[in-house]
């Protein structure tokens, strides 16, 4: 994949984290890779935020080095991909 194109489309419409964090602290590349992955397993939002926290291969496969509290919940999700749209 080319991550870095992908990446060059989306980075002028994604919101950067404000110091009162109403954006997203989550960067642009782990966003996408929790799309694709919600895609490719065909996975609701609250499916994939399940699946990020109990199935120990998805946090490591959106970039995150372990399980944490750093996990974008199933609005962050939604948020990300009406911005797709």
């Amino acid at each position: 994949m080319q991550w870095k194109a992908m990446i060059d489309l989306i980075e002028p419409h994604y919101p950067k984290s404000s110091a009162k964090g109403s954006h997203s602290s989550h960067s642009l590349a782990t966003m996408l890779r929790i799309h694709l992955l919600q895609h490719w397993y065909d996975h609701s939002d609250p499916a994939k935020e399940d699946a990020l926290i109990e199935v120990p291969t998805m946090p490591r496969l959106a970039g995150f080095g372990m399980i944490s509290n750093g996990i974008p919940d199933k609005t962050t999700i939604l948020a990300f991909w009406h911005l797709l749209g």
